[in-house]
């Protein structure tokens, strides 16, 4: 009888195991199968910074390179223009690899240049660079350059201001879509020498004081003056055209470029 009773408590207690098993088995594949929660950390805790800003790569510094054929390095015989010498010159502040992407274009003048950068086709170009290039307004002057006298200067006024409205519009955009990158501005020069006159030299530097004060609140942004720099070496910057610079003067450009941001790589 003692035996019969140990056999019935070890088959109840057997049973009740299984019964356990079984359930648990059930359990775990109602988890496995069900609807999966999606579980995401904030954007800026998953490596994107906030707002697009910047590169998203710390090991790179982007450079974007915007406007005119100056911007795009027409002239230059070796074809590397402002963006090729500026790399080489900014890995002497810093061991990342420098990404370049030009998207100057010839004969672009600041109205189609703000258009471009309005319409939003390079936000995201814009959103991932650390430094942003800017050379526009050269065409714009070409427009008025045979004028002389109160002619001249009238369609100067006029020119100016249309220039100047354009302007505000593009770095007002570009800092509103990226918010730390650095924007440097590469000042106007006179590629004339002696063929051009007096009127249109003093009115040339009052073009490049007025752009210059268009980014004088922007901690982040400078204006890179090259006027003096051409006028004391014309014969050594400017290109077979007459018009654009050569090599030697690419260099230079990229030189007071790069000397403007060598206290800043390493917030980059």
């Amino acid at each position: 009888m003692a035996k019969k009773v140990m056999w019935f408590s070890i088959l109840v207690i057997v049973f009740i195991s299984l019964i356990s098993v079984c359930a648990g088995f059930v359990m775990a594949v109602k988890v496995s199968t069900g609807p999966v929660k999606e579980v995401s950390k904030p954007i800026s805790q998953q490596g994107v910074p906030n707002g697009g800003n910047s590169s998203n790569d710390p090991k790179t510094v982007k450079v974007l390179i915007l406007g005119d054929s100056i911007a795009k390095g027409t002239g230059d015989e070796t074809f590397r223009g402002i963006g090729g010498y500026l790399s080489d010159n900014l890995k002497n502040y810093t061991a990342k690899d420098i990404i370049v992407s030009n998207l100057g274009i010839d004969g672009l003048k600041s109205a189609e240049l703000m258009d471009q950068i309005k319409n939003g086709s390079l936000d995201n170009e814009i959103k991932s660079s650390d430094i942003i290039l800017i050379s526009i307004g050269g065409n714009d002057l070409l427009e008025i350059q045979r004028q002389e006298g109160n002619n001249l200067e009238n369609a100067f006024k006029e020119k100016q201001r249309a220039y100047i409205a354009a302007l505000k519009e593009i770095t007002n955009k570009v800092r509103n879509t990226n918010k730390d990158a650095f924007i440097m501005f590469v000042g106007l020069y006179n590629p004339y020498d002696d063929g051009i006159t007096n009127d249109y030299a003093q009115l040339m530097n009052s073009w490049n004081h007025a752009t210059s004060l268009v980014f004088a609140d922007d901690i982040k942004a400078v204006f890179i003056p090259t006027y003096d720099m051409f006028k004391l070496n014309l014969n050594r910057f400017i290109a077979s055209d007459n018009l654009h610079p050569n090599s030697a003067g690419y260099q230079m450009i990229a030189q007071l470029i790069s000397r403007s941001l060598e206290d800043m790589m390493d917030k980059m």
